[in-house]
């Protein structure tokens, strides 16, 4: 009789390891996203396949031009992201990729999307981003890479931002010299 009772326990345990394993492998695919993915400070032509949303003129650039920021929808470039209510910028300085920037279209869409998908991508950060009202920002320690997750308050709405740069780059974010694309 005992033997007919860990037959189904054994039954039973290796049902659940083959739904855990799925569970993981979805997880792992549904977070993919090689746009958001591309070396920060790799040259734009070696971008360009990724993010072809990206029009620099490489041959007019040098050391003095301002950084340019292109943008695009995220879901077209992270269809497996659950990205979808979120917008893709991509800063060029001296013909390189100077940072990554993913943010909110519509705050009352959905809440935390970003928030879920660093999570799941670049390790945990603790619960207080997801209270009500929360603002600021986090660090996600990766080496090489600066990584911020941040909320902020904007005509009474929380908009997020999961910034992805270097301590080199970050400074070509954001400021007055950012030119925004048009295209």
């Amino acid at each position: 009789m005992s033997k007919f009772y860990n037959e189904i326990k054994m039954k039973k345990i290796i049902q659940i390891s083959f739904v855990l394993i799925a569970l993981i492998s979805f997880n792992k695919n549904v977070y993919a996203c090689d746009a958001i993915n591309v070396p920060i400070g790799s040259k734009v032509s070696d971008a360009e396949t990724t993010l072809d949303f990206i029009d620099y003129d490489v041959e007019n650039s040098d050391e003095d031009s301002s950084p340019v920021q292109f943008q695009a929808n995220t879901i077209d470039y992270c269809p497996n992201s659950n990205l979808d209510n979120t917008k893709l910028y991509v800063v060029v300085f001296n013909s390189m990729i100077a940072g990554i920037r993913v943010e909110t279209l519509d705050p009352k869409v959905e809440k935390n999307q970003i928030y879920e998908f660093v999570k799941h991508n670049y390790g945990s950060i603790d619960s207080e981003p997801t209270k009500k009202n929360w603002t600021g920002y986090k660090e996600i320690n990766q080496p090489g890479r600066l990584i911020l997750y941040g909320k902020y308050k904007m005509d009474n709405e929380i908009y997020e931002t999961l910034d992805i740069s270097t301590e080199e780059l970050i400074d070509y974010m954001s400021g007055e010299d950012l030119i925004e694309s048009n295209i």
